[in-house]
């Protein structure tokens, strides 16, 4: 049995709460598959609410481990994989069985969770913004609590931090397009794959024209590729899942499907969906111009399983995305184009906000490696709250090409469990990370050029409720080496960082571990008060005028 020992700090978000640190320990554990028949009591009373549960077709995996209800209600778990390494390989080959539901309700509902197999007695439910307190019933095996805001949770076991329940919920809504809508790709409740759907065509990819809708009704599931190239004014919509579990990933051999990707496209909307286990990236958008992805949750945990990546892309807001991922979280990238690498990427008016993260491998919120194209500028992450980060710095600026990096923001920031450094990250503990220096791995790998800069980053109202220690922050900057560019200076400069309070206390300029070098210059570190370092609004409890 594996075990691995770290602190974890219960915060809450209002100083009227108390805030309490608990030292426990995460433990690997297999998790049961299969359920008994448990049953929940008929004559208990609910919380009033309306409730929406969808049907599971036939051919789609449940989950084992346990049962869900809401409000009294049984609700099927999909089965999704999780990666417990912070190792990179190819194979992914150590994932393990959980689940995940979506259902939709307004008002209350009490969930209730019962266990096919021991659990451990103590569970947090997160973001803990919300202030869900779930009690663990030991005769029944069980845990319940209320949810009042229809959102993205996870439930998780305190001594098995890696293993949740994901519930993704939303407000009841009437369905938007009916099977006989023009320009609109129906998918009704069922799986639909290439073999029994004609509309998906070779190597599993349904493609997108302009003007069309691929619209996914409650109940269905996917197992294909979504994608489109040089169109406009598409949207992909609905509850449906796109499901990637059977494809294979190998970056040996070359095997991937990306289940959502677009390239060259202009006004391109994707929301609400779920993917389950994508086999590769996850949401691609390349040489995007005006798009919006809005309530996409990501369960990725193989090779490459990149959340939302954008490279070259322009005007595009990215809000309430839910990913847990085996590789970064949110990528902004500068790619060239692959039918002419001469001509460089721009980036430009990037912004995300509301989303919820957990990054089981590299980083969180990045910025680079590849940053091929002059222009990246004017890039916002607002009102995140990471639930964990497990291997690589939170925030990052990698800039390894030649790019102008300029204005990036990271503002009201909630870390909840800031676990930098395990696996293969070495001693590293960073929370932010801004580099500009050539990379053997990744300068050459798409043109070679010459080095850039970065200035210009605003860190803001960072909360982190639990971390290993130190907290580091590294700022650099570097000289060229190489003999196409030999002795040019590139630095990272005029970043400042105000109001950063890990647990309780508020760093300082004095007791913030920070790195710089020759080619750094004016970084200020500010302090808040206390009362003022508030970290991330979740989506449920915004001020909405």
């Amino acid at each position: 049995m594996k075990k691995c020992y770290r602190l974890v700090a219960i915060l809450l978000l209002l100083s009227a709460i108390v805030i309490g640190a608990v030292a426990f320990a995460c433990k690997q554990k297999n998790e049961g598959q299969s359920s008994s028949s448990i049953g929940v009591d008929t004559e208990q009373t609910y919380p009033t609410a309306t409730t929406k549960v969808y049907s599971v077709p036939n051919g789609v995996d449940l989950y084992g481990g346990a049962e869900l209800y809401v409000n009294g209600e049984e609700v099927p778990l999909y089965r999704t994989k999780y990666n417990q390494e912070q190792v990179w390989s190819a194979e992914a080959s150590n994932r393990k069985d959980t689940g995940f539901a979506y259902f939709d309700f307004d008002g209350e509902v009490e969930i209730k969770i019962v266990y096919a197999t021991e659990q451990y007695k103590a569970f947090l439910v997160r973001p803990s913004a919300y202030k869900v307190f779930p009690k663990y019933n030991e005769s029944e095996n069980s845990v319940t609590f209320t949810l009042k805001h229809a959102d993205n949770y996870v439930v998780e076991p305190v001594q098995n931090c890696k293993q949740v329940i994901y519930l993704f919920c939303n407000q009841i809504e009437e369905p938007e397009f009916t099977p006989t809508d023009s320009n609109v790709i129906y998918f009704e409740a069922g799986l639909h794959t290439a073999q029994n759907d004609s509309r998906i065509g070779a190597n599993n990819v349904l493609r997108v024209y302009s003007g069309q809708t691929v619209y996914l009704a409650d109940g269905a599931v996917l197992r294909c590729k979504i994608q489109g190239d040089n169109v406009s004014n598409v949207r992909i919509t609905g509850r449906g899942i796109i499901d990637g579990s059977t494809f294979e990933r190998n970056p040996n051999k070359g095997t991937v499907t990306v289940p959502i990707e677009f390239n060259r496209c202009n006004n391109v909307t994707v929301e609400n969906v779920v993917l389950n286990d994508p086999a590769g990236w996850c949401v691609q958008y390349y040489f995007v111009t005006d798009g919006k992805i809005d309530n996409v949750r990501i369960l990725s945990s193989r090779s490459n399983g990149d959340g939302v990546s954008l490279q070259s892309c322009q005007n595009i807001e990215v809000s309430r995305v839910f990913a847990r991922t085996w590789d970064d979280c949110l990528v902004v990238k500068n790619y060239p184009l692959w039918s002419n690498r001469a001509q460089h990427g721009t980036t430009k008016n990037i912004t995300f906000e509301y989303c919820t993260l957990w990054a089981d491998l590299a980083q969180c919120m990045e910025v680079g490696y590849e940053t091929v194209g002059a222009i990246m500028e004017d890039i916002t992450f607002n009102n995140v709250t990471v639930l964990h980060a497990m291997h690589k710095p939170v925030m990052s600026i990698h800039n390894g090409n030649n790019a102008n990096v300029k204005r990036v923001k990271f503002t009201n920031i909630t870390v909840e469990d800031a676990s930098m450094g395990l696996g293969d990250a070495g001693s590293n503990r960073q929370l932010l990370d801004i580099t500009v220096a050539y990379s053997p791995t990744w300068s050459d790998g798409h043109t070679v050029t010459s080095l850039g800069s970065v200035d210009g980053v605003t860190v803001f109202n960072v909360w982190v409720y639990s971390a290993k220690t130190p907290i580091e922050y590294r700022i650099i900057g570097s000289q060229d080496k190489r003999s196409a560019y030999f002795g040019s200076a590139h630095f990272a400069k005029n970043v400042t960082i105000t109001g950063v309070k890990v647990g309780t206390v508020v760093q300082t300029e004095d007791s913030a571990k920070i790195t710089v070098n020759e080619y750094s210059s004016a970084i200020k570190f500010e302090q808040l008060p206390s009362s003022q370092i508030t970290g991330a609004q979740v989506y449920g409890l915004e001020s909405r005028v």
